[in-house]
């Protein structure tokens, strides 16, 4: 069961949806840098990878999340999450989490892929729309799409509205989804799991939600760290583990690096094994300003790491992705959970 609760109606969320700013996730950084994410255009999949969610999800768990693109939430109550509050910033991913869920529910794993996952022309097609709409019931958010697909393409959504899509159409690039669910021979184990899980969505900032202390299982923070100054996302962090178990986790999702870097910071060295062959020095070329970034973020993980450790046990936990992301040539992204002491 999915409950979405959002202030905003058909009208005001479609304002929202063609004026937001359509960039590529690479480009959002925080806010005080020139964007923000509560005005960019809604994420369509992540880029996260879920394989280490069976380690931290088990049966029963009550969960709190970003909302995000709504495959990491989908793999959480496959491994057991009964209890799901995701919460976002934009409210522009509502309407996207609301059409995934759907689309799930209604469709066959074929289809799905189909319509969600594939990067060819019939992506979001108007056949599998009216399949899915047809099959739910009157809410804001099936309005909502009923009024987008009335005044645009599919192509025009693509192109114009949704994070990154662009770039999977000009460069004619395959879609590679990390996640479980879509998988044929998990396909009805993840629709029972949404059925019987309780998701509640609504816009709020993850870091100022106010819940009961030990109520929480796993908080889920993906990778918004990548938002903020190391020190202040820490101090928010330690304000945000009281609602956490006291055998629960707080899970950081950090693209694009090593564990060799974490036991690096662990072991007190002054300096990361860090190579140029880490970044694709092509892609860097082109952009200097890329490389700048990645350098910084890399830097702030490794502060924020340090800043974590003196509050909590982290677990950094390597997850093997195969291809670096944008301007990283690195073979992983990395897991950390952060766990009372």
């Amino acid at each position: 069961m999915l409950k979405i609760t959002n202030e905003k109606n058909v009208q005001e969320l479609a304002k929202m949806f063609y004026t937001a700013k359509s960039v590529s996730s690479s480009q959002v950084t925080r806010e005080e840098d020139g964007f923000s994410y509560q005005t960019m255009s809604p994420s369509w999949t992540s880029n996260e990878n879920s394989s280490y969610m069976h380690r931290i999800i088990t049966t029963g768990s009550n969960v709190l999340a970003v909302a995000g693109s709504f495959d990491h939430i989908i793999d959480m109550a496959m491994y057991g999450a009964r209890n799901i509050y995701a919460v976002d910033v934009n409210p522009l991913q509502f309407p996207v989490d609301w059409l995934k869920y759907q689309a799930v529910m209604s469709l066959t794993a074929g289809q799905f892929k189909k319509f969600a996952l594939n990067t060819r022309a019939d992506m979001l097609s108007n056949e599998l729309m009216s399949i899915i709409l047809e099959r739910t019931e009157d809410s804001v958010e099936k309005e909502f799409w009923e009024k987008v697909y009335s005044e645009k393409t599919p192509m025009d959504i693509r192109m114009d509205y949704l994070m990154n899509e662009r770039s999977y159409v000009i460069n004619r690039s395959e879609r590679v989804v990390k996640f479980d669910y879509p998988e044929y021979s998990l396909w009805n184990r993840a629709r029972k799991a949404l059925e019987e899980a309780e998701i509640y969505e609504e816009k709020k900032d993850i870091l100022e939600v106010q819940l009961p202390e030990k109520s929480m299982d796993v908080i889920h923070l993906s990778n918004i760290h990548n938002f903020y100054r190391p020190a202040e996302f820490a101090s928010k962090v330690r304000n945000i583990s009281r609602f956490l178990k006291q055998d629960g986790s707080i899970v950081l999702y950090c693209i694009g690096m090593k564990p060799e870097w974490f036991e690096a910071v662990r072991n007190g060295s002054d300096r990361l094994p860090l190579y140029q062959t880490d970044f694709n020095m092509a892609v860097c070329a082109k952009n200097p300003l890329l490389m700048k970034g990645l350098q910084q973020q890399i830097s702030f993980t490794m502060l924020l790491y340090q800043e974590l450790l003196n509050d909590f046990e982290v677990e950094v936990i390597p997850v093997r992705t195969g291809k670096g992301f944008v301007g990283y040539n690195t073979t992983t992204d990395v897991v950390l959970a952060a766990r009372h002491k």
